[in-house]
């Protein structure tokens, strides 16, 4: 990457819109596309996108996992204050099963 030039300009009066005296040092703002070479340089330090056929950012397997998180589930499971697990499930007229986990299984 080429890198662009810092330049340091002094203020050659009293500024107030600007908030600068005369003799103050400043940097003039910019922004990402007057920097040559960023677009290309932070596109290399971006990962690619995972998909359930390639890694990228997280892994094909790790994406698989978080889909299947997001989409519907047939059950959940939910912890008791008293620490006991349940799964809950629901009925096809919207009704809320809990079943208690057994601990032997």
């Amino acid at each position: 990457m080429k890198l662009t030039k810092i330049i340091q300009l002094t203020a050659p009066a009293d500024n107030d819109a600007l908030g600068l005296k005369k003799g103050d040092n400043y940097y003039v703002v910019t922004h990402a596309k007057g920097i040559v070479g960023l677009g290309d340089f932070v596109n290399d330090l971006i990962p690619d996108v995972a998909t359930l056929e390639t890694d990228g950012l997280m892994s094909k397997k790790d994406k698989a996992n978080l889909d299947k998180l997001m989409g519907p589930q047939d059950k959940i499971q939910m912890k008791s204050p008293d620490g006991s697990i349940f799964n809950i499930t629901i009925s096809n007229d919207g009704k809320l099963l809990p079943v208690k986990e057994d601990k032997d299984e």
